[in-house]
């Protein structure tokens, strides 16, 4: 079985057994895909805020101190957001795909 990249998932067959392993696994798996995949697009969301909120500060505010303090506060919060919080639930995320594929491969062998 191959590891799916980009955003597809593995295919899941609805006939099968509620207690087939195989099939557990890769629900788990595609779930901790997705989830991570939900990370990634918060962190992308919000650089373009941030970028938005910079260009805003640029042009909008007349005075450059007023402007150097906004900017400021808009890097620590974009720095905060995206290594601190996010960051961690992404790499712990990455993790979970990461377990939940070995299970794949575990519980699916010789399919």
């Amino acid at each position: 079985m191959d590891r799916p990249t980009g955003l597809s998932a593995l295919a899941l067959e609805p006939e099968a057994e509620t207690d087939d392993r195989c099939e557990l696994a890769k629900s788990a798996f595609n779930s901790a895909k997705r989830g991570k995949q939900a990370y990634q697009a918060l962190v992308f969301v919000l650089a373009i805020v941030l970028v938005v909120a910079g260009i805003y500060a640029i042009i909008e505010f007349k005075d450059a101190k007023t402007a150097r303090g906004f900017l400021a506060l808009v890097t620590a919060v974009g720095t905060l957001a995206t290594t601190g919080v996010l960051g961690v639930l992404a790499r712990n995320a990455k993790k979970d795909e990461e377990a939940m594929w070995k299970r794949v491969e575990k519980s699916c062998r010789g399919r």
